[in-house]
């Protein structure tokens, strides 16, 4: 099994006995990267156990916020290194010696990057909008 950190909401959920502790173990499996049958072994279960655990709010609840955590946690990690990698592109780009291909790749891939960071936020910006709005009239 892993030793990954608890996401906080995961944590939470633990503590406050919505998950079990074998539940917990196939979050982390899952999220390490193991397909069901390597998560189901982790936590000591049979196989057809995690696909019930998939239709339980909770155990699904449990798995979207370790999910989300995980995904944030990797954009934090290449939002960090993203100067650097554009750095790299733009060295591809002006290089004379590269082939046209290599430096086209290059500028595309640096548009194609700012083009899907500003969708990201914009849909962000949005998703946040309408969740406050369902939770204002009641719905959420």
């Amino acid at each position: 099994m892993n030793n990954l950190p608890l996401p906080k909401e995961l944590q939470i959920m633990a503590e406050e006995k919505k998950i079990t502790a074998k539940q917990r173990k196939a979050i982390q499996a899952i999220i390490a990267g193991s397909n069901r049958s390597e998560a189901a072994h982790d936590a000591g279960i049979a196989d057809r156990t995690i696909y019930k655990w998939l239709e339980l709010p909770a155990f699904n609840k449990a798995l979207r916020a370790a999910e989300n955590e995980a995904m944030s946690n990797a954009q934090a990690a290449l939002i960090g290194r993203i100067e650097e990698n554009l750095q790299i592109l733009d060295e591809i780009k002006k290089d004379k010696e590269n082939a046209p291909g290599a430096r086209i790749r290059a500028v595309q891939l640096q548009l194609e990057s700012m083009i899907t960071w500003r969708n990201q936020i914009y849909l962000e910006e949005r998703f946040t909008e309408i969740e406050t709005r369902l939770e204002n009239a009641g719905v959420l």
